[in-house]
């Protein structure tokens, strides 16, 4: 995918990683020139949280110690609507990044049988990634809710990075 940012064009390319045991070898051959780190974890699953912390991390930090990282809530949608919040998405007229789309949030009703501690909040994820020394974000592929700010965050961390700056040609997201 090539994205404009400014007067750059960069080639973004996007790996997902196995997170299986089995992959724990081969997983690091796929590091080598990456950019920056998206570690994301769910939110409607609390112990993905934790491996960022207790797996990604630490694996991270030793294969990839300069290379800037930041720790991404997803499937925000589902807390949202545990919470009775509705979005409303206008979606945006081209798959560009720079796209916005215009999200309202309404409170519905009280959800008062669904039991909250099974989502990460926002203030959780938040201290995790401060522990972390990292910036932290949330999105919803679903609503698309922050899905633009987490890319336009990633795309300009990898512009600073001095891995990133002597190649100038691609953007490689981990």
């Amino acid at each position: 995918m090539v994205v404009t940012q400014g007067k750059h064009q960069i080639e973004l390319s996007l790996w997902d990683t196995a997170g299986q045991e089995d992959y724990d070898r081969l997983r690091p051959l796929s590091y080598p020139e990456s950019d920056v780190v998206l570690m994301c974890f769910a939110v409607n699953n609390p112990p993905s949280l934790d491996n960022i912390t207790e797996k990604w991390f630490p694996e991270l930090t030793h294969f990839l110690e300069k290379i800037p990282k930041l720790v991404v809530g997803l499937k925000t949608d589902l807390r949202d609507e545990a919470l009775g919040i509705e979005h409303s998405t206008a979606a945006p007229s081209s798959t560009s990044l720079t796209d916005n789309s215009i999200t309202t949030a309404t409170t519905t009703s009280s959800h008062s049988h669904v039991d909250m501690s099974q989502f990460v909040t926002y203030e959780q994820g938040a201290a995790v990634a401060a522990s972390l020394h990292c910036k932290y974000f949330e999105c919803s592929a679903k609503s698309r809710k922050g899905l633009a700010e987490v890319f336009q965050a990633a795309l300009k961390m990898a512009m600073r990075s001095n891995f990133s700056r002597m190649r100038k040609q691609a953007c490689i997201v981990l």
